[in-house]
């Protein structure tokens, strides 16, 4: 379902989220195909290349009865909600699976929330019946989407937030669900960004979300207890705005991807914001609104997130499809032929038919609401266009090197323990260069998880269980964040633990050193079943003889830069490289003295140095900062000078460098002062003077 935020009031058509007449809303949920949800099938058997559509599977008595639950919520809650008055409703409805509704002037179904506000959506969407196969090429895209197929936004950024939502009432499925809806929205992205790469390799594009390092936040809200029975739609999104969700507005930068482990009163699958009416093709869209929600609701009895379903909801809020387009339902949606969006959804342009495209993709004919690079002149060059850069909820590759690396050509497995695998693998190749490979695990059949992101062509992975097959997949990445296809093979750890330790590391040396930093390379050493990591040690001898290790940093890869900064310049120290597996057994030592840099430039000398003020017994000046070489060891202190017949003489201790104004105290009255300063580095270099300035206290 989808629906159209209104921070209060509806006034028809020109508001930009009218989405179809009361008489279409009638008959939506009894004609819906599958736009909405279609993972009911397991993923693999979407992977069928044949160009014909799946013949349609046996459809249960029991979703036969959700869709008719729907059905007839969206037909009570048409028939018998009052009209609208003016803005206003006179009265209003409790329909199941909608909430408190009552019909506009435009016929569609108001939602009022208890705070005043409301929504207009055209009704319920029902779960799927049918069976559609997406194209081979992302399909293949979603069945190997990891980590890495999504974007993660910064504070401040554009993004989407994933949220699992439940009544108080119920269970919490949080440990179990959230890293599947992680898995789903690895999904959605691989495909969005796998539809859009197919129409022009030049313009990927990724899904922002939220994240915790790197992988999406998953925040778990707790709504109102309902004591049995299902959720409306009033319901979820009036619970999250009470939990401190931001709703509908220009000035948010986040929208939420709900997974509400409740069913809908009515059966349905999913809802989500809209604006089908506002086509301008700029970032004013309405479509661009944060605070946006894309929901979908535990519709069957497994009770999991669907990539697809979530996909459909999520296109909604991003402003697909809007009634101008030319293959327009009229409702929300397009009625072209296999899409993600279209279906007959009962709107007044709902002459669906599924032979345009023999297989699901994001915007049949590219023409109705998703290309990235329309034809000029064409509807999508000038009306509003889900993959134009005028959308900012998505992450649209940078211009530049568009072109992705290609594939290793194949991984070898290297070594096994009870707990780990070694692998390796030949090198992909990219137009410019290759800068790295993502290394993802996954129990056969099951999600990907991304285990490592290494430079070199090797790597150990843990955590896994012994006598046991896995997949594991690796994918080659330039620097521009363009990826290659997965190269998947068959991996199995042993019953054995492992106790041999890598060999010792060779090649150690120091390949950039600067005042503050040492830049360490080695070459990759070899292990019985592979190296996890390297670790850079600073040693330090007593008097008494005595060694103590610290740590300065660890990598999987074979360069490191630690930091130099609390060493004595001029002193030899001596740091010393080891490789450790996964078993946490750890090499010999390889060592290399480095002597630490010293710092000979001086600070800038304090500029403008200027009197602000005079007592009799004081004086204020004040001056600009002064500044330290680039890598330096950084300003320590500001110091004043007086000037003494030929000599010049501190005028009190040493100051803070991030003072850059100063009352003096103690001056003799009527007494003329000629003053300068300097600016001293931690490696104790002194600054030219400022130039000297004469000050007279009254």
């Amino acid at each position: 379902m989808q629906a159209s935020a209104d921070a209060g009031s509806v006034n028809g058509p020109t508001e930009g989220n009218v989405l179809s007449s009361a008489r279409s809303i009638a008959i939506v949920a009894t004609i819906v195909a599958c736009a909405c949800a279609l993972v009911a099938i397991p993923v693999a058997a979407f992977g069928d290349d044949s160009p014909t559509t799946p013949a349609a599977p046996v459809v249960s008595e029991e979703l036969l009865e959700a869709r008719a639950d729907v059905a007839e919520a969206n037909e009570v809650a048409v028939e018998d909600a009052p009209p609208a008055v003016g803005n206003s409703c006179g009265r209003t409805l409790d329909v199941a699976g909608i909430g408190s509704t009552c019909v506009t002037p435009d016929d569609l179904l108001r939602v009022e929330l208890q705070d005043g506000s409301s929504a207009t959506i055209h009704g319920l969407d029902a779960p799927p019946i049918g069976l559609d196969a997406f194209a081979p090429g992302s399909q293949a895209k979603v069945n190997a989407a990891g980590p890495s197929d999504i974007a993660c936004g910064a504070d401040g950024t554009r993004r989407y937030v994933l949220v699992y939502a439940r009544p108080a009432d119920v269970t919490s499925r949080f440990d179990a669900v959230a890293p599947k809806l992680r898995e789903e929205a690895y999904k959605m992205s691989a495909f969005l960004d796998s539809e859009s790469q197919a129409v022009d390799p030049r313009k990927g594009k990724r899904l922002p979300f939220r994240c915790e390092g790197a992988a999406p936040t998953v925040l778990h809200a707790t709504l109102p207890p309902k004591l049995g029975g299902g959720v409306d739609f009033e319901y979820v999104w009036g619970g999250l705005r009470a939990l401190g969700y931001d709703y509908n507005s220009f000035s948010s930068n986040e929208r939420y991807i709900v997974y509400v482990d409740a069913a809908s009163a009515a059966g349905a699958a999913g809802t989500a914001h809209v604006f089908p009416n506002d086509s301008r093709p700029g970032t004013e869209n309405s479509n661009n609104k944060g605070g946006m929600y894309a929901i979908e609701y535990r519709w069957e009895a497994t009770g999991a997130p669907h990539w697809d379903v979530l996909m459909h909801e999520v296109s909604h809020t991003m402003g697909a499809v809007v009634n101008t387009a030319p293959n327009t339902s009229g409702g929300g949606h397009c009625n072209d032929g296999q899409d993600v969006m279209c279906y007959a959804d009962g709107g007044p342009n709902s002459a669906f038919s599924t032979s345009t495209c023999a297989q699901k993709v994001l915007d049949c004919g590219r023409n109705d609401y998703f290309n990235p690079s329309p034809a000029a002149g064409s509807f999508l060059a000038t009306n509003w266009n889900m993959a134009s850069a005028a959308n900012l909820w998505l992450q649209h590759r940078a211009a530049g090197d568009q072109v992705a690396p290609t594939a290793p050509p194949s991984i070898s497995q290297t070594g096994a323990s009870n707990a780990a695998v070694g692998i390796s693998w030949l090198p992909g190749s990219d137009d410019v260069a290759v800068s790295g490979y993502i290394v993802r695990v996954r129990d056969i059949g099951g999600g990907w998880r991304d285990v490592a992101t290494v430079d070199r062509t090797a790597a150990s992975i843990a955590g896994l269980a012994a006598t046991t097959s896995y997949e594991v997949g690796v994918a080659a990445r330039d620097a521009a964040g363009n990826v290659s296809p997965i190269t998947v093979a068959t991996v199995a750890t042993n019953a054995a633990a492992d106790v041999a330790a890598p060999a010792l590391p060779a090649g150690l040396r120091v390949a950039k050193l600067t005042l503050t930093t040492a830049t360490f390379t080695w070459n990759d050493t070899t292990d019985n079943v592979g190296v996890a990591n390297y670790e850079v040690r600073l040693v330090t001898t007593t008097k008494r003889k005595t060694r103590s290790l610290r740590s300065m940093g660890s990598t999987p890869s074979t360069s490191v830069t630690v930091s130099l900064r609390g060493l004595k310049a001029g002193s030899k120290q001596v740091f010393e490289l080891v490789a450790r597996d996964d078993a946490r057994n750890v090499s010999r030592a390889r060592a290399k003295v480095v002597i630490v840099p010293r710092d000979r430039a001086r600070p800038t000398a304090p500029s403008a140095l200027t009197r602000v003020a005079v007592t009799s017994s004081s004086a204020t000046i004040r001056w600009k900062a002064s500044t330290d070489n680039v890598g330096g060891s950084g300003l320590k202190s500001y110091v004043i000078y007086r000037k003494q017949g030929s000599r010049w003489v501190p005028l009190g201790p040493a100051f803070s460098p991030l003072v850059t104004s100063l009352r003096i105290r103690g001056l003799a009255p009527r007494t003329s002062y000629t003053l300068r300063i300097h600016a001293r580095d931690r490696a104790n270099n002194l600054s030219v003077a400022s130039r000297a300035i004469v000050v007279r206290t009254r």
